[in-house]
């Protein structure tokens, strides 16, 4: 275990208050995210609103043109058709332009097509990047939300009064409970009353948080397998008293 560790103001039984939280942090960056994330959605959905209404307007405009052009085609066929069948002439060299348009027309459909194409492709990669925004957002507000929980679990060991901890420690004192200030600004507790055998003989151990601001335990003989498990359950919940009672049951199981 480390040594080198700040006292957790939780520990010192005086008015104190407490700094601010990881969790709390985390909530407000992932709050300012989501509403970042929210507002970028919200411009990026009236973009693509906005080229899909020019795209369509250019596309109806142009189909309108191409069916103006095409009836023009077709009525200088029809008028050609029948100065030739009245003349008895063939076709030459002069439906070379008309052939020439047709030509044409079909060429700026083939363009019209790859153009549609494309904006297919783009419409299915906008609709990606929009899957993946919203995959974030859940991922975040799922975050937030934790950040939440968590808040809300520090608010309520905050609402814990000085009464509360100094009635425990009233109810404890006849199972042999004791704590001082230990060195490097952690605390020891104490237990007696525990051996039948020797009920003065003291067990111990010493409780302080390390750089990250989390519990840890030195000073102790318990298994550390038990240690790791009660320090996962107080860093988790902040349960400060259910901890010394399972410290003690747990010196207890080890006669």
């Amino acid at each position: 275990f480390h040594k080198n560790i700040v006292k957790k103001p939780r520990l010192i039984l005086v008015p104190y208050t407490m700094p601010p939280h990881e969790g709390m942090q985390e909530y407000e960056l992932t709050d300012n995210l989501l509403r970042t994330l929210a507002e970028a959605r919200i411009k990026f959905d009236e973009s693509i609103e906005n080229q899909k209404e020019s795209i369509d307007a250019q596309y109806l405009s142009y189909q309108n043109n191409l069916k103006k052009e095409q009836s023009m085609i077709n009525d200088l066929v029809t008028s050609l058709e029948g100065v030739q069948s009245e003349r008895g002439l063939k076709e030459d060299e002069d439906t070379a332009g008309i052939v020439h348009k047709k030509n044409d027309v079909h060429s700026r459909e083939r363009k019209l097509a790859e153009f549609i194409l494309d904006l297919t492709r783009r419409r299915e990669e906008q609709d990606e990047v929009v899957r993946e925004l919203k995959e974030k957002e859940v991922l975040y507000r799922g975050k937030a939300n934790e950040a939440r929980e968590h808040k809300a679990r520090v608010e309520e060991a905050k609402a814990t009064t000085i009464e509360d901890l100094t009635k425990g420690i009233i109810n404890y004192n006849y199972l042999g409970f004791n704590f001082v200030k230990a060195p490097e600004n952690g605390l020891c507790f104490s237990f007696t009353e525990i051996d039948k055998d020797d009920p003065k003989k003291t067990f111990s151990f010493t409780l302080g948080t390390n750089e990250y601001n989390e519990y840890e335990i030195y000073e102790c003989n318990l298994n550390k397998e038990i240690v790791d498990e009660l320090l996962h359950h107080l860093n988790k919940t902040d349960d400060l008293s259910y901890f010394v009672m399972q410290m003690r049951r747990a010196f207890l199981d080890m006669l």
